[in-house]
């Protein structure tokens, strides 16, 4: 894995305490709205299909909380950022 792509390398020093938000592109879905965490990546299509319905939410925070333990899980965070360069990347995963 590349040592650039990995979640110490990428993410914020409080990234569990975090709301960070994120396009994965799935296979045989396509970009999808993601909720990123120092260990998984969730779907937030349910919540919001696009960024900007996400952030037109009434308060973005609370209402991303709330649907986070039923949100669909995409992958780990560490597989998915390590499956993100463009030269090395197996295009039937996350």
């Amino acid at each position: 894995m590349n040592a650039l792509l990995t979640p110490s390398a990428c993410l914020p020093s409080d990234s569990a305490q975090s709301l960070l938000i994120g396009r994965v592109w799935v296979p045989g879905q396509g970009p999808v709205l993601a909720l990123v965490g120092p260990d998984q990546i969730h779907d937030l299509s349910t919540l919001a299909p696009t960024c900007s319905q996400l952030l037109e939410l009434p308060d973005v925070a609370h209402a991303v909380r709330a649907a986070q333990a039923s949100l669909p899980r995409i992958g780990a965070t560490a597989d998915i950022m390590g499956n993100s360069n463009e030269s090395t990347r197996d295009a039937s995963q996350p």
